[in-house]
């Protein structure tokens, strides 16, 4: 059974992603993906998760913890950039 202690950095990278989800509210940077209407898979979708898995990836940087969540990070967001944005489109540029 994992100790409590090796759970706390995936909760804190939880807890960060969710934290940037919540910056684009309408009355902060009013982000598409999270105020306009998006389905699941979609492309508003897709960039709103990359910008929240970057900006939790950054978070734990900061916060020392990147050791422990980088591999989880990685993968998430190695799925989302391929998910559904188009490869002739420069995603980093958008965000």
């Amino acid at each position: 059974m994992m100790e409590l202690q090796n759970l706390y950095p995936n909760f804190k990278s939880s807890i960060f992603h969710e934290m940037v989800h919540s910056t684009g509210h309408k009355d902060r940077l009013d982000r598409e993906g999270v105020t306009g209407k998006i389905s699941f898979g979609s492309q508003n979708y897709s960039k709103e998760e990359l910008i929240a898995e970057l900006g939790a990836s950054m978070l734990c940087g900061v916060t020392g913890i990147e050791n422990q969540t980088i591999d989880n990070s990685a993968s998430y967001i190695q799925i989302q950039s391929f998910s559904s944005i188009s490869t002739e489109q420069s995603v980093c540029t958008e965000l």
